[in-house]
């Protein structure tokens, strides 16, 4: 079961037979591949990030940075996805939809902010049913 307080939609499938299901676990196992805490240096002294030797030397930023990029993939899949079944009509009652209808600019959030708000916590919310 994923999503489905966002999406008001539940999906139960195979992980074999349905992209999306894999793009979720991808981001399940980076999270508890790389975000453990320990898992790198810089978690134990976080004073470590401004110096550009250990940058150079450890290559966490690098890890980091590909983390990010791919979670925003699959994150803007899903936020794309809704906003098309908003347009079209079709998007069930959710709190991901009325959140996306919402005014969420004006308290500034801006849209990469708002799509990790609609989908990061339900995902590892339901890292705990899976």
């Amino acid at each position: 079961m994923l999503f489905p307080f966002v999406r008001a939609k539940v999906v139960i499938t195979d992980l074999g037979d349905c992209e999306e299901i894999r793009q979720i676990y991808g981001i399940l196992s980076r999270f508890a591949t790389f975000r453990r805490p320990g898992a790198y240096l810089i978690d134990v002294f976080p004073e470590l990030e401004s110096w550009a030797f250990y940058d150079w030397l450890s290559g966490w930023k690098k890890t980091a940075d590909y983390i990010h990029r791919e979670d925003t993939k699959v994150f803007t899949h899903f936020w794309n996805k809704m906003r098309r079944e908003i347009d079209e009509g079709t998007a069930p009652h959710s709190w991901g939809k009325l959140f996306v209808q919402s005014d969420y600019k004006k308290h500034g959030i801006d849209d990469l902010a708002a799509i990790y708000a609609a989908y990061s916590h339900v995902l590892f919310a339901n890292l705990v049913v899976l």
